[in-house]
């Protein structure tokens, strides 16, 4: 049965670029990658999370977290314990695999900082800092 009720709280903003600024989110994929070049990187989709009182509500904003330019194959590790400290992965927990660690990553939430930078004439949100939630409880 369907059931739908009009609510333009929950409306998408359009395709207006997120505000700089802070965002709660949900990781809601978290998946290894490769650029046509063969670059890889750990891209993370964030969704804007719908159950708080925040604009944009489930908007997606993009991060990503690059190997080093000198080695294909080596993440920077700094980056990596960033955002596991922001989505409150327990100290000291181990990990197998990269993917074992993104999975644990997908449902977990955080409070990430936007802000606009302008690339080949384009402007995209970019994720530049990660903080630890103010409303755990997801």
């Amino acid at each position: 049965m369907f059931n739908f009720q009009v609510n333009h709280e929950e409306a998408f903003e359009g395709n207006d670029l997120i505000p700089e600024g802070n965002w709660e989110v949900i990781v809601k994929e978290a998946k290894e990658s490769e650029t046509k070049s063969g670059r890889k990187n750990i891209s993370i989709q964030l969704a804007v999370r719908n159950d708080l009182n925040q604009k944009y509500k489930n908007k997606i904003i993009f991060d990503t977290i690059w190997t080093k330019k000198d080695d294909n194959e080596t993440y920077n590790m700094g980056n990596l314990q960033t955002v596991a400290k922001a989505l409150d992965i327990p100290n000291g927990k181990g990990y197998n695999s990269l993917q074992e660690l993104l999975r644990d990553w997908m449902g977990k939430g955080a409070k990430v900082y936007v802000q606009h930078e302008t690339y080949q004439e384009k402007t995209n949100a970019r994720v530049k800092g990660w903080a630890k939630t103010d409303a755990p409880g997801i």
